[in-house]
């Protein structure tokens, strides 16, 4: 699964600028890095077991139906529709199109790209997860990567993070869209 290739970039920008003493671009997305290594007590979280589609609506509609994602060795493309969207999923790969209110991964071993989530929540462990526009993470559980590209509002998204070697950093567009297109070859 490639999704980690996107954090080496990021994370080898991030170590030259503290090497060499000066500080990562911040202007220029192909530069630019941020990275969040944290420690502590995984938590836990499952998601529903059933494959659902729905109606679209917004996030915050009470009559969208959520889409429910699961499986093991599972390759699948789904358009959220401005939906909640839950990945309760085994060494799968996902890719979720479309604006997205609260996407929830759980599972482990999963590569899962996002094109737009108000907000990303990653549980389980070793998953890689990119998201190409996002308001607010939250990784929880062990030796996850999620690389975003984008805030929806302002610089940065809003991180909240817990469990243990858990990684957030920022990649360019181009990092996340190569990315992308060799997942989705293959």
């Amino acid at each position: 699964m490639h999704v980690s290739k996107l954090l080496p970039t990021a994370v080898m920008t991030l170590a030259l600028s503290v090497v060499t003493g000066c500080a990562a671009d911040v202007t220029t997305p192909a530069k630019e890095a941020s990275s969040l290594q944290t420690t502590g007590a995984p938590s836990t979280g499952a998601a529903a077991d059933s494959s659902a589609g729905g109606a679209s609506g917004s996030p915050s509609s009470s009559t969208a139906k959520p889409l429910q994602l699961t499986g093991t060795n599972n390759v699948q493309s789904a358009d959220c529709r401005g939906r909640d969207t839950t990945i309760d999923a085994d060494s799968s790969s996902f890719f979720i199109e479309g604006d997205c209110g609260t996407v929830t991964v759980s599972g482990s071993n999963n590569s899962i790209y996002v094109e737009s989530a108000d907000i990303l929540t990653v549980r389980g462990n070793v998953n890689g997860v990119a998201v190409k526009t996002v308001s607010t993470l939250r990784v929880d559980g062990l030796n996850n990567t999620v690389a975003w590209v984008q805030a929806s509002n302002g610089d940065h998204p809003e991180v909240t993070a817990g469990g243990a070697t858990n990684r957030v950093t920022r990649v360019s567009e181009q990092q996340y869209n190569d990315a992308l297109t060799e997942d989705r070859e293959l």
